[in-house]
């Protein structure tokens, strides 16, 4: 996304710049996702997304048309069985299962991205690429420097395998807010997704992220938070209507029972449907950092979160933000949630694929545009189709054009091709040359 600054842009709402959003498009490779029941529907197409290669390519297509900055794949660690002690539930109703293999690490992740840092990085020059087709030159092996990582976990003695990117490193994404998450994203990701029931939830773990990567010498406003939100967006506030009535008939509430234990750590089957959980009810356990936040709220803007009530939420929503109405409603709840909160964006999730993503790009975006906190048309995209030609990156969309780099301010940073020095490097180059120096 291109800043008001980058584009020269001046929106104003009582004397202050406007905050230009960014929105992702939010999915899994599962059936389930965040819309527990929903792929019984027959306008759903989320079964289609392990069988059928269209789904993806119409979905990006789609994404590509509204505008969005992405598109963020979500993973989890397994099938859900915490709740009733078992992963039936989750298999039976399709609470994000089947899925794709996931991904799983915080405490060898700080070592594992510094050494990816070097190799994307550090290992090429600017300039080693050459391909020069009449002398039968590809690339430069005297630009192309081999690494050496020696560290607790992993052991690296290669070049980096592939040519660098425009980017060089990816656009770093991180979600979770326990102490541990916190303190990795602050130091290591450019976007860091949340979610809450409420921005008045968000708003303290946000200060907190902030904080800590103002401590790891960042600048804060560099870490662009994405809160989730599942909006469900109508033609008119009837048209909208219709639509939640018709998810929640659909829905299987012990999807969102199975998704909610697993994430909490706690089998919410041990408590009456109605019992209003509490903070008490789950402060000992290890796996709630979002969740206790969420049962420490009592606001206007949030269900009583008994079991029965969060069984809906979670397998519709899960346990983020629903807004249901017009685009206009629908976007007043964006601009709060930037306000009270401080998010630099969300992460849409659906009710119906593509339908939820149909609905954002005919409904949402648009007035979203007309208010001026998100790009307009003719501001560059990385596919370059709707500003004739000019294509920027991921992270320019992020950051403003010009930025395809990782910021001076980020760890990965140091690890530059023409400034990175490699100890280990110089190490083995001394034992070589006193090994050299030895008599024969």
């Amino acid at each position: 996304m291109v800043s008001p600054e980058a584009n020269g842009e001046t929106a104003r709402d009582g004397g202050r710049p406007k905050k230009q959003i960014i929105l992702n498009g939010f999915d899994m490779f599962t059936v389930g996702h965040l819309s527990f029941g929903q792929w019984r529907n027959p306008k759903d197409r989320a079964k289609d997304k392990r069988r059928d290669l269209s789904y993806w390519t119409d979905l990006a297509k789609l994404l590509e048309k509204g505008g969005f900055t992405s598109l963020f794949l979500a993973d989890t660690y397994g099938p859900y069985d915490t709740y009733k002690g078992s992963a039936e539930p989750a298999v039976r109703t399709g609470s994000q299962w089947p899925m794709a293999d996931p991904v799983i690490r915080y405490e060898i992740a700080d070592e594992y991205l510094r050494v990816l840092y070097k190799l994307w990085e550090g290992s090429w020059s600017d300039t080693a690429l050459i391909e020069d087709a009449e002398k039968g030159i590809y690339a430069d092996y005297a630009q192309i420097r081999t690494i050496h990582h020696q560290g607790d976990r992993y052991r690296v003695d290669a070049p980096h395998i592939v040519d660098p990117s425009p980017q060089r490193t990816p656009v770093l994404f991180q979600a979770g807010t326990s102490a541990a998450g916190i303190k990795f994203g602050a130091t290591h990701a450019e976007g860091i997704f949340v979610s809450a029931l409420s921005p008045h939830v968000l708003a303290p773990r946000v200060r907190a992220i902030r904080a800590a990567a103002a401590e790891a010498g960042r600048d804060p406003a560099s870490v662009k938070v994405l809160a989730m939100v599942t909006p469900i967006v109508g033609a008119d506030a009837e048209d909208a209507r219709r639509k939640y009535d018709d998810a929640l008939r659909y829905v299987l509430v012990e999807g969102g029972l199975a998704q909610f234990s697993a994430t909490t750590g706690i089998d919410i089957s041990k408590f009456d449907l109605d019992h209003e959980l509490t903070a008490d009810d789950v402060s000992a356990l290890a796996r709630v950092h979002s969740a206790l936040g969420n049962l420490q709220y009592r606001g206007d803007d949030v269900p009583r979160l008994t079991p029965r009530n969060l069984g809906t939420v979670s397998a519709i929503g899960g346990m983020g933000a629903m807004p249901v109405g017009t685009a206009a409603e629908v976007a007043d709840i964006l601009e709060q949630w930037a306000d009270i909160a401080d998010v630099d964006g969300f992460n849409l999730g659906y009710v119906v694929t593509p339908g939820s993503f149909e609905d954002a790009v005919n409904y949402l975006i648009p007035e979203l545009r007309r208010r001026g906190i998100y790009p307009s048309e003719s501001s560059p995209s990385p596919s370059g189709d709707d500003n004739q030609g000019e294509r920027i990156t991921l992270r320019e969309q992020i950051y403003g054009k010009g930025q395809v780099h990782l910021r001076a301010d980020h760890p990965g940073f140091q690890y530059k091709y023409d400034t990175y020095e490699d100890t280990v490097a110089k190490e083995h180059q001394s034992g070589d040359k006193e090994a050299a120096d030895q008599p024969s």
